[in-house]
This record gives C-alpha cells, sequence and structure tokens, in this order.
C-alpha cells in the first residue's frame, strides 16, 4: 500500500479592508475588540471557528464589543502560506498576540 502525504494546509492571510461588514449575510463574527482610526473602527472579529480576523468597518457602523455581526469577504489581493513546522506558528501566533497586547495598552 502506498503511503499518503498530506501537504500542510495553507493559511489565508486577509486584510482587514478585505473583510466587509454586511449584516444581510449569513456569516456572523463576534466583535472582541475594536479600536478608533478616524474615519473607520478596525475591529478584531472572531469567527465560530475561533479563528480570529481584523476588519476595517467605517465609523457610522459602531459596534459594541461583545455583539456579532454580518461580515463577507471582498478579496482583491490573496496572500497564501505555509507554515511549515509548528514553531513557525508559535512565532507566528506570538506576534498576533504581541500586537493584540500593544493595542490594548494604546487604549489604556
Amino acid at each position: 500500500m502506498r503511503e499518503l502525504h498530506l501537504e500542510p494546509r495553507p493559511t489565508l492571510l486577509l486584510r482587514p479592508d478585505d473583510v466587509l461588514h454586511d449584516d444581510a449575510k449569513p456569516l456572523q463574527a463576534n466583535v472582541l475588540h475594536k479600536a478608533f482610526r478616524g474615519a473607520e473602527f478596525l475591529y478584531t472579529l472572531e469567527l465560530q471557528s475561533g479563528s480570529r480576523i481584523l476588519s476595517l468597518v467605517p465609523s457610522h457602523h459602531n459596534h459594541a464589543v461583545g455583539t456579532s455581526i454580518g461580515i463577507r469577504l471582498e478579496v482583491d489581493h490573496s496572500s497564501r502560506f505555509r507554515v511549515r513546522n509548528g514553531e513557525r506558528r508559535k512565532q507566528f501566533n506570538r506576534r498576533l498576540r504581541s500586537q493584540s497586547i500593544l493595542e490594548s495598552a494604546e487604549r489604556g
């Protein structure tokens, strides 16, 4: 019997401006954090899968942390990459956590 070697699943990098607020869509995400950026809010959203994504939303859509919003993807440019070992994934996740900690510190 031949051994099957599966490639690691690729990771898709989504830009915050590719994740659009759209309450008419069935895909829902929970607002974990929001940061005011002038004309927009930068939302940290959690999907039902537990994955976290960022979304830039016009500031007149002011949703409270803990609420769910509808979203849709409009990906103009996609970037895929493979994380070949667990250590690289840990480093990537560490950088994401560090960014989140810095944003929290900025809020005071």
